[in-house]
């Protein structure tokens, strides 16, 4: 737990190297749905698509109610420009058109805020 609250202040101090480092850490004692959902963001910010995807993969496989890994692998496949992936992924093919986020959506995303 220590190293995920470590890494959470690092990734806000946008010093994402020393965050993976602590998120690596924090997966290797519990891999939990929160770790993986927080490297994935992580991996994100770096640019690093891949990592994102997997990550978030394997904290929906933990966890398959939390709505969190879905959107960081559509944002991921968004960001690489490849909306058919990113609404395959999500499994809600409406997705495909994509829109700019309004100040709702950050309101009911904790990852938004």
């Amino acid at each position: 737990m220590a190293y995920l609250l470590r890494g959470r202040i690092q990734y806000v101090d946008e010093q994402y190297s020393f965050a993976l480092d602590d998120f690596n850490n924090a997966i290797r004692l519990d891999p939990s749905t929160e770790s993986f959902v927080a490297r994935a963001l992580c991996h994100l910010k770096i640019g690093d698509h891949g990592g994102a995807c997997g990550d978030a993969t394997r904290a929906a496989a933990i966890d398959p109610t939390d709505p969190n890994p879905i959107y960081i692998r559509m944002k991921a496949h968004l960001e690489r420009g490849d909306s058919e992936a990113a609404a395959v992924s999500s499994h809600i093919p409406c997705l495909m058109v994509r829109r700019p986020l309004g100040p709702r959506d950050r309101q009911r995303s904790p990852i938004l805020k």
